[in-house]
């Protein structure tokens, strides 16, 4: 499994659960909310969302910064983005 390309993010999509990808969550405009059965692990894996969004799309300016809070991220830039960091996040080693 991979945390930057696989669909590991447990989520609720129209009140029924599922798992979704890193890609997903960031290209989409779909509100998505975070479900695990419990509270710590849900809050776990938002810190680590925001951890990997924070230092593998850092922007280089408050106005990028306001931009890719007002609207998804395009996929072309997504793909470039993780792209030097696939390997690191594999964590069956493949």
């Amino acid at each position: 499994m991979n945390l930057l390309i696989d669909q590991w993010i447990p989520v609720k999509k129209d009140g029924a659960p599922t798992h979704i990808s890193y890609k997903e969550l960031l290209c989409t405009d779909y509100f998505y909310e975070l479900s695990h059965p419990r509270d710590d692990m849900e809050l776990a894996a938002l810190q680590l969302l925001i951890c990997l969004t924070q230092c593998i799309f850092m922007p280089i300016n408050r106005n990028e910064l306001v931009s890719n809070i007002k609207s998804s991220m395009d996929e072309d830039n997504f793909e470039n983005g993780i792209k030097d960091y696939v390997p690191w996040f594999s964590l069956d080693d493949s």
